[in-house]
């Protein structure tokens, strides 16, 4: 070992050489940490809470639904705001189907949709006056 570091001593572009592999060996490992923790961020949450609030404020509900179930087989999401947006796009959905239960006269499926509508009201939080705004647009 001691014969080495004489012999990268005595060369110069032995040295260099040596010098040069450990910074490729350090920017490999770099690479590759930059590459998992992307890898990482792929699997979060697909859309931030900016996307759904653009698409509420749009009145567009619908994409808000599949927004929505294009994440549900994510993990849970990290903040409040986005659990309520989630509720928003559930109680579109729930609300969509009620209307359509209501005109075909299926009023027990009718009635579990409206109940549905209820529990999910409570999740929705600040965004609860958007209830009024989807009940207008579907009509109910």
């Amino acid at each position: 070992m001691k014969n080495r570091g004489r012999e990268i001593l005595k060369d110069p572009r032995r040295l260099i050489l040596d010098i040069v592999i450990a910074i490729l060996v350090l920017a490999v490992l770099f690479s590759l940490y930059y590459a998992i923790s992307s890898f990482r961020e792929a699997y979060e949450d697909i859309y931030s809470v900016d996307t759904y609030y653009y698409r509420i404020e749009e009145g567009r509900y619908a994409e808000l639904v599949e927004l929505y179930y294009a994440e549900t087989d994510r993990q849970d999401p990290k903040d409040r705001e986005k659990e309520e947006c989630y509720a928003v796009a559930r109680y579109y959905e729930a609300a969509s189907y009620y209307k359509m239960y209501l005109e075909n006269g299926d009023t027990k499926k009718a009635e579990a949709q409206r109940q549905k509508m209820e529990e999910i009201a409570g999740e929705m939080g600040d965004l609860s006056g958007e209830q009024e705004n989807i009940r207008r647009q579907l009509g109910i």
